[in-house]
């Protein structure tokens, strides 16, 4: 074998030899790199999942305050149904409010009030039926036995955004003398009196919420005189 060629093959294995290692390392990027993608994956579905738990949580509070129960008594009792029509009976306590049949629903809330905070499956209670159907006699009844006024449905529809939605200036009233809620927005955005096509109901929403706002702002103002001193 002459020296030219002994020098081609050793070139040759060098490079064959470059090209194994440069591979193998390759290889080896590769395999750090799926495993780092991995672990990003891991952390993202994490943080996800902690964050769905927060949003969870944030809601729950939300929910609490705006009916006026405090955390202890949720704990406590455990009255909150967790499925549609969980009360028997109650399927046919929402048939007697759809067809405002009030003396079956005075003898029921004898019984067991609990019926008003059963839901169907839209997770609408017999207080939504009430107001979207204009029952205002049906609702006055409601208003003696609860003070969730303001429990929303599966789109965020407060009962007063359904009496506004419909209409129904007599619930929307009494639902504004009970503690409703206008400035709850449904899922689409919209407040109870963009949902109103009734002038009067407008005016009547618009009135509430400035008068709110306002109250609001006094609280304000005097928790932050009070913290200065």
């Amino acid at each position: 074998m002459t020296k030219l060629n002994k020098s081609k093959i050793k070139t040759l294995q060098k490079s064959s030899d470059k090209l194994l290692i440069s591979k193998r390392n390759n290889s080896e990027e590769k395999k750090v790199d799926e495993k780092e993608l991995m672990r990003i994956r891991k952390r993202a579905e994490l943080t996800e999942k902690r964050l769905k738990r927060k949003r969870v949580l944030i809601n729950a509070i939300k929910y609490l305050s705006n009916n006026n129960i405090s955390v202890n008594e949720y704990v406590t009792h455990q009255i909150f149904p967790t499925k549609p029509f969980e009360l028997r009976g109650s399927e046919d306590f929402f048939d007697a409010v759809k067809f405002n049949d009030i003396n079956v629903i005075k003898q029921a809330l004898e019984k067991n009030d609990h019926y008003l905070i059963q839901f169907d499956y839209f997770r609408q209670t017999p207080l939504h039926w009430a107001a979207k159907l204009g029952h205002h006699e049906i609702l006055k009844i409601f208003l003696k036995h609860t003070k969730m006024v303001n429990i929303y449905d599966k789109e965020y529809r407060t009962p007063i955004f359904l009496a506004a939605l419909n209409n129904h200036k007599k619930c929307v009233e009494l639902l504004l003398e009970n503690g409703g809620n206008a400035f709850i927005k449904d899922k689409e955005g919209l407040l109870p009196e963009a949902a109103s096509t009734d002038p009067a109901i407008k005016l009547l929403l618009q009135v509430s919420n400035e008068k709110s706002f306002s109250e609001l702002n006094e609280i304000n103002k005097k928790k932050s005189k009070g913290d200065s001193l």
